[in-house]
């Protein structure tokens, strides 16, 4: 998958807008706004159960698969959008 960005500043702020979208519907909170430092502890919702669903649907909005060891090193929101820019295609 790609994201059509101007530059790569560019292309993190469409993942972070659309990552938060994903953190609101999985874990049913609309007001929710996560950062580079937000954890699992910082979301009470943010259990395994809801982990595994929070995986799954990254993986569908941006169209990447996420393996068990990239899965394992993930410790924050940061690390996900990291991830997630390691794994689409910046194009202007």
């Amino acid at each position: 998958m790609s994201i059509e960005a101007k530059d790569s500043r560019a292309a993190e702020t469409q993942i972070w807008t659309r990552l938060n979208r994903v953190f609101r519907e999985v874990f049913d909170a609309p007001g929710l706004e996560v950062g580079p430092d937000t954890t699992a502890a910082d979301i009470d919702e943010w259990d395994s159960v809801g982990y595994i669903t929070l995986i799954v649907s990254i993986e569908r909005e941006f169209g990447i698969e996420m393996i068990g060891p990239e899965i394992g090193e993930l410790q924050s929101a940061g690390d996900i959008v990291e991830l997630i820019l390691s794994k689409v295609a910046v194009t202007s």
